[in-house]
């Protein structure tokens, strides 16, 4: 599983940040549950999140809400409280889906420009730019 797979330059820094800034982290992946929590493990990257939802985990995948609102609940966060932080345009569907703002990345499988035509509330070049949409100046 992780013969290619490495978290994307500038992540793990990232997540260190929104960890030790209090900010709680979720994924919502289409891929296998146990497969995601695997590599997240694998990657030394599972303990900044505190759940994991896969497209398994429920009777629908992404874009259907259900994933962010399961886990907001999960969470005891408020929707206003939300970003949905994704890297293809199902991830702008699900966020706009369950009226949350979404940050696309412009380093993931999706074409900068195939983004930005979607309309993301957010659209950013490095990690490092996430940190002031999820924390401000807490960080």
């Amino acid at each position: 599983m992780l013969d290619t797979t490495v978290p994307y330059p500038g992540i793990p820094a990232l997540l260190e940040r929104l960890h030790a800034a209090g900010v709680l982290l979720s994924v919502s992946t289409n891929k296998p549950q146990a497969l995601s929590m695997q590599i997240l493990a694998d990657l030394g990257l599972a303990e900044h999140f505190a759940a994991v939802i896969g497209g398994d985990s429920l009777p629908r995948r992404k874009p259907d809400p259900a994933c962010v609102r399961l886990l907001v609940e999960r969470a005891k966060v408020p929707l206003e409280e939300t970003l949905l932080v994704g890297d293809s345009l199902i991830d702008v569907a699900t966020a706009r889906a369950a009226s949350v703002p979404v940050c696309a990345v412009a380093w993931g499988v999706t074409a900068r420009a195939t983004l930005e035509a979607a309309g993301p509330d957010y659209l950013v070049e490095r990690p490092d730019e996430i940190v002031a949409l999820a924390v401000g100046g807490r960080a």
